[in-house]
């Protein structure tokens, strides 16, 4: 029946579907409406429509206010489907008769349908043809209804039969032919009426129809009228009214629709961190607007819902709409893709540090780190300044910290994951103390009962999409009738002065969804390719395999070697050269359970102390000859055969080097001590005097034991075991006692590529050379 009128001046608005959130939307829309005359009348004292109407007619107001009539045809099927919904729309059209709010229903059959209140709020019954005596003893009081045999004769009542007529209503759906009768046409189609009063044609069809090339089509009384309406209102220029509701949301939008300036923004500087989400539904004030928030003042965001609902595409939103308004020297974005991979995508966005996956939990710890001694800093800054905010201290001193932004995606995926605790720990320090200093969350999940309360207590806005349990969603936003969230992509519900409905706006235009990734990746280059400013620093780390062009090539490496340091690897947190001042150091004790671990670490020093440190001089001591893959890596190698002269080479070179002292600084290798103790248990005493006075004229020893060779009763032992201030440790530390450690049990294994540099008690985890190499 809608459409019939679709074009009729007078219609403020239609209604098709009134399942769920759509008839409270209804509802809330019809009594934003009686509040709004309500308004009126007070503001123009009076309390009647017809004395407003009188008003305006005389100028004494501005806004006209028509007569509203809500039709509802067949409302059986409304009160059945949604009984709380007809109740109220009775009631609000009692109380509104006064302010011009009329109701016209409309039923096929009145029993069980018309209830009390109905009756008692019906002035006016009109009955056409019913079924049975009973409709219309139902509706009349009397039988006369039942008795109609013509179509479209019905009886009107009015009252307490203060008025019982019989009328004929008009049909409108004949054809319009103003001009009929001067065209001549005539029907002379004959037909016969039979027993039982229907009409059959006798004669053959002259009219040609069935030949004619074409039919005009001719209009309805009713679209007839419908469009003389219409062209009196263009002609007399009456403006439309404002609808009572507006159209439902869309099912998709885009950002560019609700953002005046959907471009790149980068000039000047910003204040306010304000992101655009999607369009709110606010039938209660009669309005849909752009949802804003301003996250320098709000702090963070949390969205929830059930898979596939738009969970990853609102943060792609959230990002990419940030990202076009703050430059990068005013925004930085960490990017925590522990879903589907959807935030990948705009990890080359110049804005972007660093984007984490889930199995980086080196990467993430890391993260971690440099988040907390970024928030001290901050905090510092701020008490050093005496100022509350980031915003105070730039405009006390003129200093632009950027503001930083961590999007992450399926909070509940880190769950059991190694990192989980402490990076709880920082999101809920960040949710609590991250407002002031310009850290701002913005977080999906799938339930509120998956987080702690301790952190989503500190959201101020959380959004819930879609949720299989509607629990789930009252428990976000609270009691509303609007917890049944339609099942469209983006569509969800937003806490304000009062729950409203949102519809999501897509970051970037485009037919299909398909298209986004492609779209995505074309605005992240155009963005990448607009900035040449400096950019966020990622977090560092170390490859996975270091090679010697790798390592020799980095820029710490090179420093070291320019002030004459040994280079001895790569620190794993900050990954930057590990080196050291061999003339500080006595000898080095490599230490590991495995023997295949500490032939990675001799083959990696002997490397960087042959090739990479100039005045290196290396001997290698093969007592066992299974190191000959060090020949080369060293400038004497000795093997079995020629172990026996060891001891009396090392005491001539030490006392040339007591009279006449050598800028070189000659490594020992003794790549097996348990061999070497086979050989030479006999030369404790010149072991000790080489291993306590060589040092100190340049000659080190570089010694690979296991831990179980190190608990031997052994002299040569025992002078190890008791000067190690330098050791290269390739096994977990709490797995050993040689060196003291504070480390638990739950400490990870090292790779076969990496090692503890220990140096008179502090440690530092470093990557060394692959012996791929």
């Amino acid at each position: 029946m809608a459409n019939l009128f679709k074009d009729l001046p007078h219609l403020l608005g239609t209604i098709t579907n009134l399942d769920g959130a759509q008839s409270m939307r209804a509802l809330v829309s019809i009594n934003a409406e009686l509040k709004r005359r309500q308004r009126l009348f007070a503001e123009n004292d009076v309390n009647h429509i017809n004395q407003y109407q009188k008003k305006y007619k005389l100028g004494e107001v501005s806004e006209p206010m028509p007569h509203l009539f809500l039709i509802s045809d067949e409302f059986a099927e409304l009160k059945t489907n949604q009984p709380d919904f007809m109740k109220e729309l009775v009631s609000t059209a009692r109380i509104g008769r006064s302010l011009g709010i009329h109701l016209i229903l409309a039923t096929q059959k009145p029993s069980g349908v018309v209830d009390d209140q109905i009756w008692s709020n019906s002035r006016f019954k009109l009955a056409l043809k019913v079924a049975d005596r009973s409709d219309s003893m139902e509706m009349l009081k009397t039988p006369d209804a039942a008795e109609i045999t013509q179509v479209g004769r019905g009886y009107l009542q009015v009252g307490n039969n203060e008025v019982y007529e019989l009328f004929q209503s008009a049909w409108s759906g004949a054809d319009y032919q103003p001009d009929k009768d001067e065209q001549g046409i005539e029907d002379h189609t004959i037909y016969a009426i039979n027993d039982i009063g229907q009409y059959e044609i006798l004669n053959e069809d002259l009219s040609g129809l069935d030949q004619a090339e074409s039919i005009k089509e001719v209009p309805s009384e009713l679209q007839a009228i419908v469009g003389k309406l219409k062209a009196l209102t263009e002609r007399l220029s009456i403006q439309a009214l404002p609808q009572p509701w507006l159209p439902p949301l869309p099912s998709r939008l885009f950002v560019e629709d609700l953002r005046d300036e959907a471009e790149l923004t980068w000039s000047g500087f910003n204040e306010e961190l304000e992101v655009i989400l999607g369009l709110l539904d606010k039938p209660s004030q009669q309005a849909q607007e752009p949802l804003s928030i301003n996250l320098s003042q709000d702090g963070h965001l949390l969205m929830y819902g059930a898979p596939a609902t738009g969970k990853t595409t609102f943060l792609q939103t959230t990002v990419l709409d940030l990202a076009r308004h703050y430059s990068p020297s005013e925004l930085h974005i960490y990017l925590m893709d522990f879903g589907t991979s959807g935030l990948v995508p705009m990890g080359d966005l110049p804005h972007v540090a660093d984007v984490f996956l889930l199995d980086q939990g080196e990467k993430i710890g890391k993260f971690i780190r440099l988040l907390e001694k970024e928030i001290n800093r901050r905090k510092k800054l701020l008490t050093e300044h005496r100022v509350g905010t980031l915003s105070m201290y730039r405009q006390l001193t003129g200093q632009v910290e950027p503001r930083i932004v961590i999007a992450l995606d399926s909070f509940e995926s880190m769950k059991d994951e190694s990192f989980e605790a402490e990076l709880l720990k920082l999101l809920t320090r960040i949710s609590r103390e991250g407002q002031a200093i310009g850290l701002h969350l913005v977080v999906t999940a799938s339930r509120q009962a998956n987080l702690r309360a301790t952190f989503y207590s500190n959201f101020k806005h959380q959004l819930t999409l879609k949720q299989h349990d509607k629990t789930e969603v009252r428990s976000v936003v609270g009691a509303t009738g609007l917890a049944d969230i339609e099942d469209i992509k983006g569509r969800a519900l937003y806490k304000g002065e009062e729950v409203y409905s949102l519809q999501l706006a897509l970051p970037l235009r485009v037919e299909h969804d398909i298209e986004l990734v492609d779209q995505m990746r074309e605005e992240v280059s155009r963005q990448k390719a607009a900035w040449t400013g400096q950019v966020p620093e990622a977090i560092p780390m170390v490859p996975e395999e270091l090679t010697r062009e790798d390592f020799l090539s980095r820029a710490s490496v090179q420093k070291a070697i320019a002030s004459g340091q040994i280079p001895l690897g790569l620190d794993l947190e900050t990954v930057e050269a590990v080196s050291v001042e061999v003339e500080k150091v006595n000898n080095i004790l490599v230490l590991s359970e495995q023997i295949s671990a500490l032939e990675s670490v001799i083959y990696h020093f002997s490397v960087v102390s042959n090739r990479l440190y100039p005045k290196g001089h290396v001997l290698v001591v093969d007592a066992s000859d299974e190191f000959d893959y060090l020949r080369d890596l060293s400038d004497v190698y000795i093997n079995s055969g020629l172990s026996h002269q060891l001891f009396e080479q090392m005491f001539t070179e030490l006392s040339n080097r007591k009279s006449n002292p050598k800028d070189t600084e000659t490594f020992i290798i003794i790549p097996d001590l348990g061999v070497f103790l086979e050989k030479f248990t006999s030369k404790a005493e010149e072991f000790k005097q080489l291993y306590l006075e060589g040092p100190k004229h340049g000659l080190h020893f570089v010694i690979a034991a296991t831990k179980a060779q190190l608990f031997k009763t052994d002299a040569i032992v025992k002078t190890i075991k008791e000067d190690i201030s330098f050791a290269l440790i390739a096994m977990r530390l709490y797995d050993q006692s040689v060196v003291p450690h504070k480390e638990v049990s739950r400490e990870e294994r090292l790779n076969t590529d990496e090692m503890y540099l220990y140096n008179k008690e502090k440690y530092t985890k470093v990557k060394i050379l692959s012996n791929k190499d």
